[in-house]
């Protein structure tokens, strides 16, 4: 028999795993595809055809997004050494705290062993501390997870979920109604990088410098406190030393190959380019992200969020935190690129389809080159607000073709 997931266009798939959770006979894995992301492989001789997978799919089954338009802030955490610790304005440690100290759970994502992106479930405080910082890789959601979350729910635990949009749409689509007892909280979402290059750059990071990288930082206000810094920060261990020796690399990560090929959109997955996401109507009862506008009457050198409030079961849980923040309402007339459309294609990501990718050692075998461009040195010294404009111009243009 043949599962509807097996023929959902790959340029579709958001590698969410939902399909291989739902799944009643195990048949669905989660393998890398040519490009470092992951897709559902089927094993067709155990596949029922029941369509479950189907009915969690969020690209061939989306999730309903709220009716309206969220209420808009710009949100800085009062624990300062907490803030610290975020890559903005630190509003997911102020809603994860709440949850946490009501013995709940907060779903989130975290980097593992192999400082690759992995959604995990923390219980306590400490357990949610990697989940802080910009993780601009694509995310791994182990289809148990889903399991495990919808399991909590269901003994009355109080979760927290934060993830992409796709992922929250996911969850959503896995559980098949809305439950009381759980907030998801989607990002402003730039799309997500491949997997198997982030791997195989932290692999070259690690031969460079003869060590293993231990930690990892895409906005660390170590390097860069200003509202827009892009950073890319390396935490090493030399090989056969303490981790107390460890030692720190990294600068701007628009002069890094990997987070140039990242911000300039030449890595990202294929439906990032068409998501259906990218919009001011939401699927999480939260929205949150980077706030960069320099003229905020909040102090931003330690960094600001965006926080959109989507439904009012969202609204009840601010009311509830919003004492850990200081924070001001935004014009109805503020919006980002990404909450009016998706990112732009870039012409440089047909080198991904030239990619070779070894599942098994994903630190091997993929011959796209890193690289930071004369196109992308031109494009760092436009104002952001140009940078924008010419992105709005340019997806209308398509639209119109």
């Amino acid at each position: 028999m043949t599962s509807p997931i097996e023929t959902l266009p790959k340029e579709q798939c958001f590698g969410c795993a939902a399909c291989a959770a739902a799944c009643p006979t195990d048949c669905i894995e989660m393998t890398y595809g040519q490009d470092g992301f992951l897709y559902p492989q089927v094993d067709e001789s155990r596949c029922v055809a029941c369509g479950r997978c189907e009915g969690v799919c969020p690209a061939l089954s989306p999730a309903a997004p709220f009716n309206t338009k969220g209420e808009y802030y710009t949100v800085q955490l009062n624990d300062r050494d907490a803030l610290a610790r975020s890559s903005s304005g630190g509003v997911f440690w102020g809603l994860a705290n709440e949850v946490i100290g009501r013995s709940g759970i907060v779903v989130g994502c975290a980097m593992d062993n192999d400082m690759l992106p992995t959604h995990v479930m923390a219980c306590s405080r400490e357990e949610v501390m990697p989940m802080q910082g910009s993780k601009y890789v694509q995310s791994y959601v182990d289809p148990e997870l889903y399991r495990n979350i919808k399991g909590a729910l269901d003994s009355g635990k109080l979760v927290l979920f934060t993830g992409t949009p796709c992922q929250v749409a996911a969850l959503t689509r896995y559980l098949g109604a809305d439950r009381p007892n759980l907030w998801t909280v989607d990002l402003v979402c730039h799309g997500v990088a491949s997997r198997g290059v982030w791997r195989h750059y932290v692999t070259e990071i690690e031969e460079k410098h003869r060590g293993k990288v231990v930690g990892v930082s895409f906005r660390s206000k170590k390097l860069d406190a200003h509202p827009r810094n892009h950073t890319l920060l390396f935490v090493i261990n030399r090989l056969g030393e303490k981790s107390s020796e460890a030692f720190e690399v990294g600068g701007r990560a628009l002069d890094d190959p990997f987070g140039s090929s990242f911000y300039h959109n030449r890595i990202l997955r294929e439906s990032c380019y068409t998501c259906p996401f990218s919009c001011e109507r939401r699927v999480g009862d939260f929205t949150i992200g980077d706030y960069g506008v320099l003229d905020s009457g909040l102090p931003n050198s330690d960094g600001l969020s965006f926080c959109s409030i989507n439904s009012v079961k969202g609204r009840q849980l601010w009311e509830e935190t919003k004492q850990r923040f200081m924070f001001e309402r935004l014009p109805a007339s503020y919006s980002q690129i990404n909450l009016e459309q998706p990112t732009l294609r870039p012409s440089g990501r047909d080198a991904m389809r030239a990619m070779r990718y070894d599942s098994e050692h994903p630190e091997r075998d993929i011959n796209l080159r890193l690289q930071i461009t004369l196109a992308d040195r031109i494009k760092q010294l436009l104002p952001e607000g140009f940078k924008a404009a010419i992105k709005r111009v340019l997806h209308k243009l398509r639209e119109a073709g």
